[in-house]
């Protein structure tokens, strides 16, 4: 078993151009996906579009052909809520080859104008009718 990982280390691929082939390790493949994660960024939703994002890796798998990285990612600064999580699949070779939402971040918590709009219209309203109770009321003197 030991000749055949030594085999297969001190042999060489080549491509069409009859070039060597070289191969990222499983670190350099997770510097591939960080960097393609900063440079395009994903469909993050409408809320964050725009926002620069933080990668973490969080899990990180070599196979035969390809690696798999695994990034949590969330907005910079302070974020409360948990990360989303986004795979990306880099060949041996150092493209990325697939990517792939696994989860995504919650959306912000909105400051909804309507209950404050609406209370408001209620106390205007009741003030109307006391202004109309009141002025209904004949004083005799």
């Amino acid at each position: 078993m030991v000749d055949d990982q030594d085999k297969k280390e001190d042999s060489f691929e080549f491509d069409s151009l009859g070039e060597a082939v070289e191969y990222i390790s499983l670190d350099q493949a997770r510097l591939v996906a960080a960097q393609a994660a900063r440079e395009t960024p994903g469909n993050y939703g409408r809320a964050y579009a725009g926002v620069r994002m933080v990668f973490e890796l969080v899990e990180q798998e070599e196979r035969e052909d390809y690696h798999v990285i695994t990034l949590s990612f969330r907005p910079e600064g302070s974020f409360i809520g948990a990360p989303g999580r986004e795979q990306f699949f880099v060949g041996k070779e150092g493209t990325v080859a697939d990517r792939q939402m696994l989860s995504s971040l919650p959306e912000p918590e909105r400051r909804r104008l309507f209950p404050i709009i609406s209370a408001q219209a209620s106390r205007w309203q009741q003030s109307l009718r006391w202004r109309q109770a009141l002025s209904s009321l004949t004083v005799v003197c």
